[in-house]
């Protein structure tokens, strides 16, 4: 179901412990109604969100993508537990988010992640990802660190000193391990600081195709009878590129 303006207007809101309290929270519910992301007017109907919620619960719905509330400077914890995401831009994010739920959506690879390491807000300190499979990957925890730096709690647990040593060696692995992949490519290419990227690239590629597979390819090359067929053989011997 798409959002319109009188499902947030109609959406059941209620306030945390009494209003004459200071840490009052205004929460929204917006839960269990399958709504799924809509790129033409999203946007739009987000608006009609109380201007002070600072909780908006999402959980149990189809969006694929975070919603966009990077306008929202109010919302500093968003629930979107048991939903379908799978992109994830930052830029959507509450500008003042602190608490983030994101258990069981289709979250795979830090790839989706990677992104938040130079834009997410500060402010984010508790993120939980259990239920999506990148949680079972290698270092997956010391991975998240390494990503956001600034969280202080990840799946319910405190982010401890050593887990945060073992973020920054894994830190200097990976830059290691970028640099000698370049030095691999500059030894096996003399020429490299003269080539363009896309050449280094499609050079490097093909010197990992074996002679035989090279010969094989060239002989169906050869015996091609239509276009497609030599367009897809030239990519195979060009590495893809």
């Amino acid at each position: 179901m798409r959002v319109n303006p009188s499902v947030i207007l109609e959406a059941p809101v209620y306030y945390t412990g009494l209003k004459t309290h200071h840490n009052i929270e205004k929460v929204i519910i917006l839960r269990d109604l399958q709504l799924e992301y809509d790129s033409s007017t999203l946007r739009a109907n987000f608006k009609f969100l109380p201007r002070d919620v600072t909780i908006i619960d999402l959980t149990n719905n189809e969006f694929e993508r975070l919603p966009p509330l990077g306008d929202n400077q109010y919302c500093h914890t968003l629930l979107l537990s048991r939903n379908l995401l799978r992109s994830l831009d930052v830029e959507d994010l509450p500008r003042n988010i602190r608490n983030l739920q994101l258990s069981h959506n289709k979250i795979t690879s830090f790839t989706q992640l990677e992104s938040w390491k130079v834009n997410c807000p500060k402010s984010l300190s508790n993120l939980t990802l259990i239920g999506n499979s990148i949680c079972f990957m290698e270092n997956y925890r010391e991975h998240v660190i390494r990503i956001l730096p600034h969280l202080k709690i990840l799946d319910f647990q405190k982010i401890t000193s050593m887990e945060r040593k073992r973020a920054r060696n894994l830190k200097k692995l990976m830059k290691n391990s970028d640099k000698q992949k370049n030095s691999d490519i500059i030894q096996s290419n003399p020429n490299a600081d003269d080539m363009p990227k896309e050449i280094l690239l499609m050079t490097n590629v093909v010197s990992k195709l074996d002679v035989a597979k090279r010969k094989e390819l060239q002989e169906q090359l050869a015996k091609a009878t239509t276009l497609a067929e030599i367009n897809r053989i030239e990519k195979l011997l060009s590495g893809g590129v």
